[in-house]
């Protein structure tokens, strides 16, 4: 099993709205699904309540878990509601916490001027977010992307410098080949 600071055990606390889909990424990524700290939804606005999150980020370092991230969502397929994401990435930042996004229904929001302010407030602070292309735009399911931050991420953590796919040629400035940090061969 995955460990994390000093050996401890590692969470994540989760928007009730992405739940599902963090238990199956903490599997691919041999974490235990009891890792994942759902955090319910505010009942009257339907989205993450943050005061709820703060209480189970506090709770789980006073039991010596290692808290790794916050998993926000701009809405799932089965709630439209966009997670209170300016007062999340505050407590991600005072926490030290990783801020991943799913905006498995709200990335197409990007390209709305009336709702790009409304729901995506605070969205800059995101050091992760997955966009999901096919949720509003009716486009295929291989349509989702990561955008993040933090330039060499993926080639830090998924490059092997693997020279035989991915050969650095001479015709091209290999400065823009993305291949080895791909998930893809």
């Amino acid at each position: 099993m995955l460990t994390g600071t000093n050996n401890q055990i590692p969470c994540i606390f989760v928007s009730e709205n992405s739940f599902d889909l963090a238990r199956k990424a903490a599997d691919i990524n041999e974490m235990s699904q009891s890792c994942c700290i759902r955090i319910s939804n505010d009942n009257s606005t339907g989205v993450m309540d943050v005061d709820k999150l703060q209480e189970s980020i506090d709770y789980s370092l006073s039991i010596g878990l290692s808290p790794l991230m916050i998993i926000a969502s701009l809405g799932s397929k089965h709630n439209r509601k966009c997670d209170p994401i300016k007062e999340i990435a505050a407590l991600a930042r005072e926490n030290n916490l990783w801020l991943h996004i799913d905006e498995s229904f709200g990335g197409p929001l990007l390209f709305s001027q009336r709702l790009k302010k409304k729901c995506l407030e605070g969205i800059q602070f995101a050091d992760s977010i997955l966009c999901g292309m096919e949720s509003l735009l009716g486009a295929p399911h291989c349509t989702t992307f990561l955008v993040t931050p933090h330039p060499n991420i993926c080639l830090d953590s998924l490059g092997l410098g693997d020279t035989v796919l991915y050969e650095k040629s001479s015709l091209y400035d290999s400065t823009f080949d993305r291949g080895d940090s791909s998930l893809q061969i």
